[in-house]
């Protein structure tokens, strides 16, 4: 019976190896040790997916003339810089939206308008409100932020 090679079953390589492997197909380096450091952080294959436009061939990898090493972590960086962006700005806006939310309902419908079980029917038939509340209580409960842990504190002195 012929054995099948698993293109999987490669040898693991050091950081080193994978700088020597990625020179051997002709990415460019002005500093081996940088990009040693920045394999061993930031992990071989997470790379890779920022050097695929890069390649002249996939299979076997060959690199296009003059790609360097700096320019594929230049992508990885502003890749990485963008999507922080990103979620900080949709966190900012979460962030609006649940307070403009908040003070809208209390102001409207009182500072426990969340357990008003007749105001939410109005938005949805299907609203389990008891199982919904009690769900809430169980996630404040188990919260470590600083605001609620104050808030629990000061209801318990109540």
């Amino acid at each position: 019976m012929r054995s099948v090679k698993n293109p999987f079953d490669k040898p693991p390589l050091t950081f080193l190896e994978q700088v020597d492997l990625l020179k051997s197909r002709g990415m460019r380096f002005k500093d081996f040790s940088r990009a040693k450091r920045y394999l061993s952080h930031l992990n071989y294959y997470r790379l890779s997916a920022y050097w695929l436009p890069f390649e002249k061939a996939h299979a076997p990898c060959a690199f296009k003339a003059g790609v360097e090493f700096n320019t594929i972590l230049e992508h990885y960086i502003f890749d990485r810089e963008l999507r922080l962006l990103v979620v900080d700005t949709v966190e900012r806006i979460e962030v609006s939206l649940r307070t403009q939310w908040a003070y809208y309902l209390s102001h409207a419908y009182g500072p426990h308008a969340h357990l008003d079980k007749e105001l939410h029917k109005l938005r949805d038939k299907n609203w389990d409100h008891k199982k919904n509340i009690k769900k809430l209580r169980k996630t404040v409960k188990k919260s470590k932020e600083k605001f609620i842990r104050h808030f629990e504190q000061y209801r318990e002195e109540l």
